[in-house]
């Protein structure tokens, strides 16, 4: 794994293609590994790392046993939602899977310090909190306001 130290960009690139290869059928060092290193693959400030990273971050949530929700959804927040479209698109999903699976922290991330973010992150944000109260029920009322109560000073 020293090559995704590597300042060599399309060295990080392949590391991250054969992590995204061995996913296919991790073993639980490489799950635990990933549990640890995922954020960092989902900070690297090249667009097309960051698109490799994203697609092991997806293949994560559909085979580890643990998954730190609240964790991940911070890093896309802050380092995802600003990046090029086809990034954006899949760290909304994925900040949405981290929102069904982890309501209350998740939703508080979204929520706080969204006034010092640009606007592009603002825009994306406020989409992934309106789908979400879409899918609420009427049993779901109190956290429907309880979100509503949150954005109106905004």
């Amino acid at each position: 794994m020293d090559e995704i130290e590597a300042g060599d960009w399309k060295a990080r690139l392949k590391a991250y293609q054969n992590i995204y290869q061995m996913m296919i059928n991790p073993s639980k060092e490489l799950l635990t590994q990933l549990l640890s290193n995922l954020p960092n693959y989902l900070s690297d400030i090249h667009p097309n790392c960051q698109q490799i990273a994203l697609l092991i971050c997806e293949k994560f949530f559909e085979v580890s046993p643990y998954v730190n929700y609240p964790q991940i959804s911070q890093v896309l927040i802050n380092n995802c939602l600003g990046s090029k479209q086809q990034a954006v698109d899949w760290a909304i999903a994925l900040i949405s899977k981290c929102l069904r699976e982890n309501r209350k922290e998740v939703m508080d991330q979204l929520i706080n310090g969204l006034e010092k973010k640009g606007t592009q992150i603002i825009l994306n944000v406020i989409s992934i909190i309106v789908a979400h109260l879409a899918t609420l029920t009427s049993q779901n009322t109190e956290e429907a306001l309880d979100i509503i109560a949150k954005l109106k000073p905004l």
